[in-house]
């Protein structure tokens, strides 16, 4: 016959209680104790990072603002953002506008969850690389999409945080004003933003 030692019969006791309670547990009122997220519409203001591949000029200080409807599992909206200025030792810099309307897919509806985003952008690139060898001046607008990665937080609350990588991907290059060579430049930033 087994013999069960006393050090485990509070852990059986306690196992046994909450299996019980999980089993006579009200299921509304489980659902209404977490908050979900509500629909709404989000506006928001944050500060990022930009460079562009293969430029010299580093990552450039901006800003941006953004007006979004969102739901629990999505969001569609728009967002003005602007970088300007960023000389480096060689006199390179470069200045990036974008408007843009996408969306954001959340794969889960609580209170913090990474998200999936695309759209189309309308931008307006300015570079000027003085290097001895790669000397180019230019600027050009056009459209283009986007692509972006995030994390979102505090969902659930009436203010939110986000966090995101984007790739801008312009439909068009960027001739050079002293004749050279066109270069397709792509404007990257990371974002973080506080909406409402």
């Amino acid at each position: 016959m087994p013999t069960f030692s006393p050090r485990f019969t509070p852990l059986a006791a306690c196992l046994l209680l909450s299996i019980a309670g999980v089993a006579h547990a009200d299921p509304q009122a489980t659902a209404h104790a977490a908050d979900a997220v509500e629909s709404g519409v989000y506006i928001g203001a944050g500060v990022l990072g930009a460079s562009l591949n293969g430029s010299q000029t580093g990552l450039l200080g901006g800003g941006l603002a953004q007006l979004y409807y969102e739901t629990p599992h999505a969001a569609i909206g728009g967002d003005v953002r602007v970088a300007i200025g960023g000389e480096d030792a060689d006199g390179s810099a470069f200045q990036y506008l974008g408007f843009s309307l996408g969306s954001r897919w959340f794969p889960w509806a609580g209170d913090f969850t990474p998200f999936l985003g695309a759209g189309l952008v309308y931008a307006d690139i300015q570079y000027d690389d003085m290097g001895e060898n790669t000397y180019f001046r230019g600027g050009a607008a056009g459209l283009g999409g986007f692509a972006e990665v995030g994390f979102a937080a505090f969902r659930t609350d009436s203010s939110r945080l986000t966090l995101s990588v984007r790739a801008d991907l312009p439909f068009f290059e960027v001739p050079d004003d002293a004749g050279g060579d066109a270069r397709y430049l792509m404007p990257i930033s990371v974002a973080g933003t506080f909406a409402f």
